[in-house]
C-alpha cells in the first residue's frame, strides 16, 4: 500500500495538486515529511478522517491506495458529502 500511496502522491504533485496524507503507521515511506505537502499521523477512523477533511477542505479523497481500512469507510465518507476521487 505504501508504494501505491507514494506514487499516487507523485502523480498528483506532477499535476500541481496539493497532497495530504493520513497514515497511522509512522514506520512507512509515505510518512516521510518530504513525500507529501501535509502529513497527519492519525488513526484511519471515520471520525479522524472527517476531522481532517473538515479542517483541510480538500477537493476530495482517494481511498483506493490504502488497503481495506480506507475502503471500509468510503461509503460513510461519501454519505457525509466527501468527494471520493478515482472511483465511479
Amino acid at each position: 500500500f505504501d508504494y501505491c500511496c507514494v506514487h499516487g502522491v507523485y502523480a498528483l504533485e506532477e499535476e500541481g495538486i496539493e497532497t495530504i496524507m493520513i497514515n497511522c503507521n509512522p514506520e512507512t515511506v509515505s510518512t516521510d515529511y518530504d513525500t507529501t505537502d501535509k502529513l497527519y499521523f492519525e488513526p484511519l477512523t471515520l471520525e479522524d478522517v472527517l476531522n481532517i477533511y473538515d479542517h483541510e477542505q480538500p477537493l476530495g479523497v482517494i481511498v483506493s491506495f490504502g488497503g481495506q481500512t480506507p475502503l471500509k469507510i468510503a461509503k460513510a465518507l461519501e454519505d457525509y458529502g466527501v468527494r471520493i476521487l478515482g472511483t465511479q
